[in-house]
């Protein structure tokens, strides 16, 4: 979990504004864990926006097989046996 802070051009205003386990807190922003906190009395005024990025660590949570298709049609997540 990170926190990015925004100026109204949409961009970082520098490197510190990049919010995560290594730099947990910025201008009001904190992460910690699975948790972005923000205290809007200490967001300075020209950060317009803070963009919460989530990451998924693919070798702790490996993907699951799906269980539907874009059309909503269920499908099995094991193909049937051979009779």
């Amino acid at each position: 979990m990170s926190a990015v802070l925004l100026g109204r051009n949409g961009k970082v205003r520098s490197d510190h504004d990049l919010v995560f386990y290594n730099h947990p807190s910025h201008d009001g922003a904190r992460v910690g864990g699975n948790i972005v906190t923000a205290d809007l009395d200490l967001i300075p005024g020209d950060i317009a926006t803070i963009a919460v990025i989530v990451s998924i660590d693919l070798e702790a949570h490996p993907p699951q097989p799906s269980t539907s298709t874009p059309s909503g049609k269920q499908t099995s997540p094991n193909p049937p046996e051979p009779s």
